[in-house]
C-alpha cells in the first residue's frame, strides 16, 4: 500500500534536489535522464535502443564496446557532469 503523493515525490527525487541547488525550474526530458549521460531513447537503423550508463567506468567500458576509446578520455566527455 503506497500513498500516489508520497510515490510522486520520491519519483521526481532528482529534479527535486535540482531545483533546490540550482533555483531553477525542471523542463520535460523524456526519457532521458537530467543527471545521467548518456541515459536516453536513441533512434537506430532498425527501430530504438534505451542507452543507460550510470557512472564514468561504465561510460568508459561503453566507449571500447563500440570502438570510441578516444571519446572517454576527451575533458568533454570523460566525466558525468561534462557529458
Amino acid at each position: 500500500d503506497m500513498a500516489l503523493f508520497d510515490s510522486q515525490i520520491s519519483a521526481l527525487g532528482n529534479q527535486n534536489l535540482n531545483y533546490l541547488v540550482s533555483g531553477k525550474s525542471p523542463v520535460q526530458m523524456g526519457n532521458a535522464h537530467m543527471n545521467i549521460a548518456p541515459y536516453e531513447v536513441l533512434p537506430v537503423k532498425d527501430g530504438h535502443i534505451i542507452l543507460a550508463v550510470g557512472n564514468d567506468g561504465q561510460f568508459t567500458k561503453f566507449c571500447a564496446a563500440v570502438g570510441l576509446t578516444d571519446l572517454s578520455a576527451n575533458p568533454d566527455f570523460a566525466t558525468n557532469p561534462a557529458r
